[in-house]
């Protein structure tokens, strides 16, 4: 998560950017892991309401439209499709 510094807690594993990167070669690659997919979209929700309830940000604009583009290349779609 972010702190008021703009970094990141050395307690996350994976910020937006790295998450966003990790589904963008996976995307590339046409290797679509619905379970990589899945557990990724669940961090990056935990850890966007974590830095909200905190008066943070979520992911940045970049971060968040590769990670789009991510699930859409992979053909990776959300419960209520």
């Amino acid at each position: 998560m972010r702190n008021d510094g703009g970094t990141y807690s050395t307690n996350t594993v994976f910020n937006p950017q790295e998450m966003a990167s990790v589904l963008w070669a996976y995307a590339k690659a046409n290797r679509a892991d619905d379970a990589l997919f899945s557990t990724v979209a669940a961090e990056l929700i935990r850890q966007t309401g974590y830095a909200l309830e905190r008066g943070g940000q979520g992911p940045r604009p970049q971060e968040l439209s590769n990670t789009i583009w991510a699930f859409a290349t992979a053909g990776i779609r959300g419960e209520q499709q």
